[in-house]
């Protein structure tokens, strides 16, 4: 078993940032901020062979940013920046056979954006699950067929939001940039 504790800290410096536009509107633009933001945090990770052919692993990151109200718009924390993070994964590998399975999960908790003219947009509190496989084509291992299943059960989830405007009038709404729904893919590798 392999435990891991990893704690952080940076300080960012010509942060391009959102500040009011001056025209009482609510409306922002961007900037670089003078000021210093700092990031610091901590991830704990673990990982075990539970027999010798399934290993699983477990991990979480806390992240915190901090400056004064300068920053994205008047709030005091990056935008985007989730607080909390989850990933785990079991692997199925068997000496004997020619396959192999990966189970990963990772979740997301509560993240705040800044869309201009629409102010602290909430978003996160997601949870999505990858699904692979692998199959070996020779004795050696050399050739393998892989396949995934990206975003199993296909979560509709944003990781981000932003502001566009009607073709016509003008008028400002909501964007979302959306996460990848469910994804099949097919690969093959060569180890030499």
């Amino acid at each position: 078993m392999d435990l891991e504790f990893i704690g952080f800290y940076r300080k960012v410096s010509n942060l391009i940032v959102d500040t009011d536009d001056g025209t009482g509107s609510g409306n922002t633009i961007t900037a670089n901020s003078t000021n210093a933001v700092r990031v610091h945090g901590f991830s704990v990770v673990g990982s075990a062979s539970m027999t010798s052919a399934v290993a699983a692993s477990l991990g979480y990151t806390y992240t915190t940013s901090e400056q004064g109200n300068q920053l994205a718009g008047g709030y005091s924390s990056l935008p985007g920046l989730p607080s909390n993070r989850v990933n785990s994964s079991v692997d199925v590998h068997p000496a004997r056979t020619p396959v192999g399975a990966t189970l990963s999960v990772f979740w997301v908790g509560e993240i705040f954006d800044n869309a201009s003219g629409f102010g602290r947009v909430p978003s996160g509190k997601y949870t999505v699950v990858d699904l692979a496989g692998r199959y070996f084509l020779d004795p050696r291992r050399r050739h393998r067929l892989n396949v995934r299943l990206e975003n199993l059960f296909d979560e509709t989830y944003a990781t981000g939001h932003g502001r566009a405007f009607t073709d016509t009038g003008a008028t400002p709404y909501l964007t979302s940039t959306l996460g990848v729904p469910r994804t099949f893919h097919v690969s093959y590798t060569f180890a030499y």
